[in-house]
């Protein structure tokens, strides 16, 4: 469960990683998380993912707009794109102290060290090609406008993993569940904001009917903490 998310700017850019500072959009993403154990403790660490940080290794690739079928006549324009990161291995610090209910530290919280690395070995989301083998367990796909303006023609899809597969030390296969906004959450976040298109957030993107990962509309609440704009591990 996702106990605090802060807001990352994701820069659009154009040509030779050209970069106009007014084509962003911004999406939210997962800074502290709970982690339920088999005995039922909770663990909750922190992610410091951001390129500031040593304790990851990423690669990078070029992400366009796709239209078409898969498998099918699936176009893929890379006349603006982002550079998005796939991590690869990230490492977890000790998680955040956490106390029982006689106000005691629970030092059983601190179970993964930063010698402990997550090792990313899910499969990358379904290609233009129609190849999706292997692949995520359960997932699903959401478009984020431009300061949640549905008018802006400046808009990033996510891929949000709702089912994943984790190996334990002693090769144990667990899976997980990720439980992320509703269609309801989203219209609610929206109508809460004043968003006069509330009732849109959480549906199907209609003008995109040939977008062949059919993304619905999500909603970034703008009052969650702003990340810095990044561009690569080198700055």
């Amino acid at each position: 469960m996702a106990r605090l998310l802060k807001r990352k700017r994701v820069p659009i850019l154009s040509g030779n990683d050209v970069y106009n500072p007014d084509n962003y959009v911004d999406i939210p993403v997962i800074a502290e998380i709970d982690i339920i154990g088999s005995r039922g403790q909770e663990f909750r660490y922190r992610f410091h993912n951001d390129s500031a940080t040593k304790l990851r290794t990423v690669i990078v690739k070029k992400v366009g707009s796709a239209i078409g079928e898969f498998g099918q006549d699936v176009t893929v324009s890379l006349e603006t794109y982002v550079n998005a990161e796939r991590i690869q291995t990230m490492a977890f610090s000790n998680s955040v102290q956490m106390f029982d209910e006689k106000m005691n530290d629970a030092t059983f919280n601190q179970a993964w060290r930063t010698d402990k690395k997550f090792k990313n070995q899910d499969p990358a989301p379904k290609q233009p090609d129609g190849s999706d083998d292997p692949r995520h367990l359960k997932v699903h796909y959401v478009r984020y406008y431009k300061n949640n303006n549905l008018n802006q023609s400046l808009w990033i899809d996510v891929e949000l993993i709702d089912m994943m597969e984790l190996k334990g030390t002693n090769a144990q296969e667990f899976t997980f569940k990720l439980r992320h906004p509703t269609a309801d959450d989203y219209a609610a976040m929206a109508a809460a904001a004043g968003t006069q298109d509330a009732a849109k957030f959480g549906q199907p993107v209609e003008q995109d009917t040939d977008d062949p990962y059919q993304p619905i509309l999500g909603f970034c609440d703008q009052t969650l903490g702003l990340l810095d704009v990044e561009f690569s591990e080198d700055e």
